[in-house]
């Protein structure tokens, strides 16, 4: 049965909050990274050979390239790439101008079950159980212990408040909008595809490039005019600054009428999707459940 659009986003963010997690420190777990000095971090930024890895960690000493993926086959040309790549300026500015190598090839980092046609140069994480690293070329003395002790997390990592990513599909994103229009519909009010950006990455945000946010606010502005004309009775759409404006939803039918249009937009089924408790008794022909 072919995956959903919401099963893949799943996938993505399980991936890339274990991903982030092996650069974070918590009361019950400290990740391989952040125990070989590894404390800063962007997410899709670009290298001096206008190569865009999705995420750099960086140390005193070194800057380790990882690619995030929630599937063992990729194109691994672009991988490659980020070998050659170095720091920019900017990004040197970002994180402290002192000399940096490497920590070694670029780093795969993935939630699956194994490594398939997986370049032999390159290095590779599976951050789901049973936890393997394969460590070809690590250059990073610290680094290579770190992993090499590393045997997985001890329990689930933190959810980050993450809902999305600067490379989530349109569909990807729908689901946690969805939920952020309906807040927004309690009170009434104007959402920029600006403002929503942070929300939707959560703890992440502030690691994201300005590149990627723009991109991740794309996709929002898209998404929200879309859902206006869903939404005509209760929401209209400001190109201008690109936002939604929403109209206070303040009884139980408008709530019923709002959701149900709401639903359509997500191509879901109204009752399954939002649990709205029915008044009275079920309309004929209609499940009592």
């Amino acid at each position: 049965m072919p995956e959903t659009d919401r099963q893949l986003a799943e996938r993505r963010l399980d991936v890339w909050r274990r991903a982030y997690a092996l650069i974070d420190h918590r009361s019950d777990f400290s990740g391989p990274l952040y125990d070989a000095g590894y404390r800063d971090v962007q997410i899709e930024p670009t290298l001096d050979n206008e190569s865009e890895p999705d995420l750099i960690a960086v140390s005193d000493t070194h800057f380790a390239v990882l690619e995030i993926s929630c599937g063992p086959n990729k194109d691994f040309r672009g991988l490659r790439r980020y070998a050659a790549g170095g720091l920019t300026p900017a990004l040197r500015s970002r994180f402290g101008d002192r000399p940096r190598e490497p920590a070694g090839s670029p780093f795969f980092v993935t939630n699956t079950s194994g490594f398939v046609s997986f370049p032999n140069e390159m290095n590779a994480i599976r951050v789901s159980d049973p936890a393997e690293c394969r460590l070809v070329n690590v250059s990073d003395s610290r680094l290579l212990e770190a992993l090499n002790r590393w045997s997985g997390f001890p329990g689930p990592t933190p959810a980050y408040g993450l809902k999305a990513l600067p490379e989530s599909s349109i569909e990807e994103v729908k689901f946690p909008l969805a939920g952020i229009i309906r807040q927004v519909a309690s009170t009434g009010g104007r959402v920029s595809a600006t403002e929503i950006v942070s929300p939707l990455l959560g703890e992440l945000s502030q690691s994201v490039s300005q590149a990627g946010r723009a991109r991740l606010g794309r996709t929002v502005a898209t998404l929200l005019e879309r859902a206006a004309f869903y939404l005509k009775d209760y929401a209209r759409w400001e190109a201008e600054g690109r936002s939604l404006v929403v109209n206070v939803i303040d009884n139980t039918q408008a709530r019923k009428s709002f959701s149900k249009a709401l639903s359509d937009w997500l191509g879901t089924r109204f009752l399954e999707s939002f649990s709205i408790e029915p008044e009275g008794n079920p309309e004929e022909g209609e499940d009592e459940r």
